[in-house]
């Protein structure tokens, strides 16, 4: 990845602008990772399908395996008919809980996530 096809940073609102005219987003973790990452984030924002291979997305709220393929569990033949269904949305309460801004008042009133 330090070579020097990758040393150009891409300004994030860029990244954002390339997410929003795509299909779909990658999500790749580094081995026993489990927690979500912005592009997780980013596609339930952008509503958009997302291709990670983080099994533990399967057991968070966001997950709908029509709009998440995760690699080494689901059928790689299968990628092409997953990007071609429309992405379904996610009930907004569960996006909403998202928002930095609830985060922040669940973790400052002390509210466990999982009773959302």
């Amino acid at each position: 990845l330090f070579n020097s096809r990758f040393k150009k940073r891409i300004d994030y609102y860029r990244v954002i602008d390339l997410a929003n005219s795509s299909r779909s987003i990658t999500e790749i973790v580094m081995s026993g990772q489990e927690g979500s990452t912005l592009r997780a984030m980013e596609s339930i924002f952008l509503k958009k399908k997302l291709i990670t291979n983080n099994p533990a997305i399967r057991n968070k709220n966001i997950y709908n395996p029509n709009n998440i393929f995760i690699l080494g569990e689901d059928n790689i033949k299968d990628l092409p008919s997953f990007l071609q269904k429309p992405y379904q949305e996610i009930d907004n309460k569960i996006v909403d809980s998202y928002i930095y801004s609830n985060w922040l008042k669940r973790l400052i009133n002390h509210i466990e996530y999982n009773k959302i």
